[in-house]
C-alpha cells in the first residue's frame, strides 16, 4: 500500500522542512505533496527538495483537495507544516487496516500556550475512544483512504474557499457517515503526530478571533451543528478547571470575532 502526505503551506518556512524530514525518515517510503499558498518566505523552494511542490492561491481545505486529486497514494495523510511525525507512525497507521484513521497529536514546544495545549491534548487522547464522536468528539482523524477522501471532497468543494475552521471537522463526519461506520470501525495510532506549538499569546488569540469570524459562514450551512458543540472536552472536574485558562485564551477572540461578523452582517 502506497501513502501519500498532503502539506498545505503558507510562509511556512520556520517549520516545514522539519515536517518534511521526518516523513523522509519514515520506516515506510511515502509521497510528499505540498500546496503552497502562494509564500513569499522561500517555503516552495524547501519543499521542492523533498517532493512535489503545487503552487496555487488557495486556503487549508481547498490545499487538501488539490493535494488528494494529485496523490497517487491509496492512503492520504493530511498533515499540517507544523508538525513532524514518530518514525513509524505511517507504518503503524497502514497496520491498523482501516478506511479512517486517527494518530494521537502531542504538543510540544516552548512558553504558555504550548503548555496549555499540550494539557489539553493529553485529556483528550487520554480519552481517545469518546472523542471519535464524528460530531462531539475532540479528536479529527488525518489518515484515511484516497478513494474515500476524495468521495468527502466532492461533496465539501463549494465550501472549499470559504471555509477555514472546522474543515477537519466536516471532512471526518462525512467520511464517517459515507463509509457507514462506527465508532469501532475507526483505527487509532498512539503517538504518531507531534505539533509544534510556537504561538505568541497574541498571535494565538488572532488566530481564534479570526475562527470566530469563519464560524458566523458556518452557521449558514448545513453544517451549524459543530457550533453546539464548540469548546466542549470531555474529562473530570479537575482536567476541567486545569484547561479553563486555554478555554478562556481560546473563547473570549473566537466569540468576539463570532458576534462582531453576527453585527456588521445585520448592518
Amino acid at each position: 500500500m502506497k501513502v501519500s502526505v498532503v502539506i498545505p503551506t503558507h510562509n511556512s518556512a520556520k517549520t516545514v522542512e522539519t515536517a518534511l524530514k521526518s516523513i523522509k525518515e519514515q520506516t515506510i517510503t511515502a509521497e510528499i505533496i505540498v500546496v503552497d499558498d502562494m509564500s513569499t518566505d522561500g517555503t516552495a523552494e524547501i519543499a521542492e527538495k523533498y517532493g512535489i511542490v503545487i503552487r496555487q492561491k488557495s486556503n487549508r481545505l481547498r490545499a487538501r483537495i488539490i493535494g488528494a486529486i494529485n496523490a497517487t497514494g491509496d492512503f492520504i495523510l493530511n498533515m499540517d507544516s507544523d508538525q513532524f511525525l514518530a518514525k513509524d507512525a505511517i507504518e503503524r497507521a497502514l497496520k491498523v487496516e482501516k478506511r479512517i484513521t486517527a494518530l494521537e497529536e502531542v504538543s510540544c514546544g516552548n512558553g504558555m500556550i504550548a503548555k496549555l495545549n499540550k494539557l489539553d491534548k493529553e485529556i483528550v487522547h487520554k480519552y481517545w475512544r469518546e472523542n471519535l464522536d464524528p460530531i462531539s468528539g475532540a479528536i479529527k482523524p488525518r489518515f484515511y483512504e484516497r478513494d474515500l477522501l476524495l468521495q468527502v471532497y466532492k461533496k465539501i468543494d463549494s465550501l472549499a474557499d470559504k471555509l477555514t475552521m472546522y474543515e477537519d471537522a466536516i471532512t471526518y463526519y462525512e467520511a464517517f457517515r459515507i463509509s457507514n461506520s462506527s465508532i469501532q470501525d475507526i483505527g487509532y495510532v498512539e503517538k504518531a503526530i507531534y505539533h509544534l506549538e510556537e504561538d505568541s499569546l497574541i498571535h494565538y488569540m488572532k488566530k481564534w478571533y479570526r475562527y470566530g469570524r469563519n464560524a458566523k459562514f458556518l452557521e449558514q450551512t448545513e453544517y451549524n451543528f459543530f457550533l453546539k458543540n464548540r469548546g466542549v472536552r470531555r474529562g473530570n472536574l479537575m482536567e476541567k478547571i486545569e484547561l479553563l485558562p486555554l478555554i478562556l485564551i481560546k473563547g473570549i477572540p473566537y466569540f468576539l470575532g463570532f458576534y462582531l461578523s453576527w453585527f456588521f452582517w445585520r448592518l
